[in-house]
């Protein structure tokens, strides 16, 4: 049994990364906001286990509380591989820096970068005691490497993580990172 945990599921990108590793042989754990009806449908269907956890990935204490839930609900001894997908994000604030408030910057980085960072630490402390194959995936953009009008809190946070993501590579030699 192979276990996906995937950020932003609701729509775009995170719904066609669900959509393409739907299989029997997969359990997929589902982390957003706004649960996608169309996917849970789509999972009983193929008698697919898909579990859903909404969660407001600005919030920390929510975090946590969903990884304890979702780690308790797998069965390590016949754990092919566990994969966590980083894929959750918000572009807004788009607004020079000058413009856009203390809120909208802090929430913009949370959800782009420090719940990323949460989410791969509390990933790591709870699978260090199994020898399954584990992969973390943080999906971030061209905008971490170009500059765009407006797009400062989103370009900063996607180079924040694409630089979390080479330090996290460093130091966990038996993960893989991408």
């Amino acid at each position: 049994m192979k276990y996906f945990i995937i950020t932003g599921t609701s729509r775009g990108l995170g719904e066609s990364i669900v959509k393409q590793i739907l299989d029997k042989d997969h359990t997929l754990f589902c982390i957003s906001r706004k649960q996608n009806n169309e996917l849970k449908e789509l999972a009983f269907e193929k008698g697919i286990n898909l579990y859903y956890f909404s969660c407001d990935l600005q919030k920390s204490e929510e975090i946590e509380k969903v990884m304890e839930r979702i780690f308790s609900s797998i069965d390590f001894s016949n754990a092919e591989g566990i994969y966590l997908v980083n894929n959750a994000g918000m572009i807004d604030p788009i607004k020079p820096i000058g413009k856009a408030s203390p809120k909208e910057l802090t929430a913009n980085m949370h959800v782009n970068l420090l719940a990323p960072m949460l989410l791969s630490s509390y990933f790591i402390r709870h699978t260090a005691s199994f020898s399954t194959k584990k992969v973390i995936v943080n999906i971030s953009s061209g905008a971490a490497n170009r500059a765009r009008h407006g797009w400062t809190a989103y370009s900063s946070s996607k180079a924040g993580i694409d630089m979390f993501t080479n330090q996290l590579a460093l130091s966990r030699k038996p993960l893989k990172i991408q």
